[in-house]
């Protein structure tokens, strides 16, 4: 059965741990704070829990007496920043719309109109001046030099951002097997680390349960599935300056 919620992937932990034929030793806030602690862990390293995405801010007279830009949560890392004023900011657009126009009717095509783009992008990258801004991820605010002449009152900045993409919107998150397994064996850990004064805890049927051993298990297999993040998916997303 597809996962396609929190509390479906709550659910989805505790039957895998062994609800409800074994009563799972852990509150409720704890199981919350689990999955808080995994879904906070797959945002950070999983190369497909964020997406590049352009964020557009005209910078105000109050954004330039303080210095900085108050940038969204959802925002973990700025590669770029483009200022232009109005203006250029329209006639920009217009001029790169007039050129693939031109290049799709006049000048042979997508293929044409491909190499093109690729050749004007690669001039800007040589000739770009890229101004001094810094990106603090814990204040969710990019800094920058009030005397830097290219932050002009009324001016565009355009951000290359890196943004989270949140579970609510896109719940197919929830079902993704990494984040499946991380969630339980935080779980159990946390199972473990409750049961972990006692030890041979005895179950119906005559089995029994080690408080000691449940963690110690639940530890290896999370150090082994946080290095499968990186071995599989990719390096976490770095913070950069634009």
């Amino acid at each position: 059965m597809p996962i396609r919620s929190r509390s479906d992937l709550k659910e989805y932990c505790l039957r895998k741990l062994g609800k409800p034929v074994i009563e799972i030793n852990v509150a409720d806030i704890q199981i919350e704070d689990r999955i808080d602690e995994a879904i906070e862990y797959y945002i950070e390293y999983h190369a497909e829990s964020t997406r590049e995405y352009y964020y557009k801010h005209q910078l105000t007279e109050e954004d330039h007496e303080r210095g900085y830009i108050e940038i969204p949560d959802s925002i973990i890392s700025v590669s770029r920043v483009v200022p232009m004023s109005t203006s250029l900011f329209h006639n920009s657009f217009l001029g790169w719309a007039d050129t693939v126009l031109h290049e799709i009717v006049h000048a042979g095509g997508l293929t044409n109109m491909y190499m093109t783009q690729n050749y004007l992008a690669e001039i800007d990258f040589h000739l770009r001046n890229v101004p001094d801004a810094r990106f603090s991820r814990m204040e969710n605010r990019l800094h920058f030099d009030k005397n830097d002449r290219t932050f002009e009152t009324g001016y565009y900045l355009i951000f290359e951002v890196q943004e989270i993409i949140d579970p609510k919107d896109f719940p197919k998150i929830y079902d993704d097997w990494l984040l499946k397994r991380h969630a339980t064996q935080l779980i159990k850990q946390q199972w473990g680390a409750n049961l972990s004064k006692y030890e041979n805890i005895e179950l119906i049927g005559g089995k029994t349960l080690n408080g000691r051993q449940m963690y110690d298990e639940a530890t290896q297999e999370i150090e082994r599935l946080e290095e499968k993040y990186v071995d599989l998916v990719g390096e976490p997303a770095g913070f950069f300056k634009g």
